[in-house]
């Protein structure tokens, strides 16, 4: 499970912008996993959409609302680049 995190947020990032560019069939790909979770399909993937870990989740949810957001995946990777 924690390679699959690892790839969605790799993917989320790419996609985001928080990645340099990648290919359109990665691209597609991160787009599909995104899709996948966000099951209601507001753009934004809940807690209760998640099928990761919930440890994942929280270190991944910056501002606590209980949600993640296209922001937050950029945000969390520029942090790590830093």
């Amino acid at each position: 499970m924690r390679m699959y995190q690892t790839a969605f947020l790799f993917g989320m990032m790419g996609l985001f912008g928080a990645l340099p560019a990648q290919s359109p069939e990665k691209q597609s790909q991160a787009r599909a996993r995104w899709e996948q979770m966000d099951k209601n399909g507001d753009g934004k993937i809940s807690r209760e959409e998640w099928t990761g870990k919930p440890k994942v989740f929280d270190r991944l949810d910056a501002n606590h609302d209980g949600f993640l957001t296209k922001d937050e995946i950029r945000a969390r990777r520029a942090k790590r680049n830093k």
